[in-house]
């Protein structure tokens, strides 16, 4: 699932959409190669930045665990450097472990009556959506450096614009492998500030309980993905024609719900 099959003429009124489409690719990854090198930026990010999981793998610089055999992984690389900038998965229904979501297992209170209502068959949990820092201080000292001596950085060193610019492209992607994968409902543990990072884009999650800790304080949270992606279209209608490739994922959704 390699998204750029937009063209960057469609959004040149935005900065951010340009710096995406000139730096950067959304790649599915579906090769182990390429499955490796998401789990290595995941052993990056969740295991020495932050210290949430243990390593895994020969080399001892790989983070794995049960659920990605049962899970969808993209990558955004960034194209001047070829360095990972971010990786998310999206983990499928129909997993054959227990918890088959990793969601339920750390949500253990029952879901009520009044909570959003899960169809197992077409819900998917959002996971290790991960921006790599080194990719973060690459930028922030390429800005710093800017600003000192009046001089840009050179065409490839990344910007704090494109920072924001990968995590509109890893949204991108997950809704992208949703759509191919008859996926209706979002779940995912969220840390209170990617909440706030996405509501800014008009992804508002609902909150399904009370806040567990898991790696850190995060709020259970649940969405109906036509439901998302329509209030995105009324909130930030730049950012639903990106993260919906001008809305082609939307017509699948809507396709798939049609067939049921």
């Amino acid at each position: 699932m390699c998204a750029n099959t937009c063209k960057p003429e469609e959004y040149t009124s935005s900065r951010l959409y340009n710096s995406y489409f000139s730096s950067f690719m959304i790649v599915e990854a579906d090769t182990a190669e390429l499955r490796d090198i998401c789990c290595r930026l995941r052993h990056q990010v969740y295991c020495v930045e932050n210290a949430f999981e243990d390593s895994a793998g020969d080399g001892g610089d790989l983070e794995s665990d049960v659920y990605d055999d049962f899970a969808v992984h993209a990558l955004v690389l960034h194209r001047p450097t070829g360095m990972a900038a971010g990786t998310v998965r999206l983990i499928l229904p129909g997993a054959k472990v227990d918890p088959p979501l990793p969601f339920f297992g750390a949500y253990e209170q029952p879901i009520n009556d009044n909570d959003l209502a899960f169809p197992a068959a077409h819900t998917a949990e959002i996971s290790r959506f991960a921006i790599s820092k080194k990719f973060r201080q690459s930028a922030r000292l390429s800005e710093i450096r800017a600003a000192k001596t009046s001089v840009a950085g050179t065409a490839d060193e990344p910007t704090l614009q494109d920072v924001d610019a990968v995590t509109l492209a890893l949204i991108r992607a997950f809704v992208g492998l949703a759509s191919q994968n008859d996926i209706q409902f979002f779940c995912a543990m969220m840390g209170k500030a990617l909440l706030r990072r996405v509501a800014r884009l008009g992804i508002h999650f609902d909150r399904i309980g009370d806040d567990v800790e898991y790696h850190c304080r995060r709020q259970p949270s649940a969405i109906n993905v036509l439901v998302m992606l329509d209030r995105v279209r009324q909130e930030r209608e730049d950012v639903w024609q990106f993260i919906t490739d001008s809305g082609a994922y939307t017509s699948a959704f809507s396709k798939l719900l049609a067939a049921e």
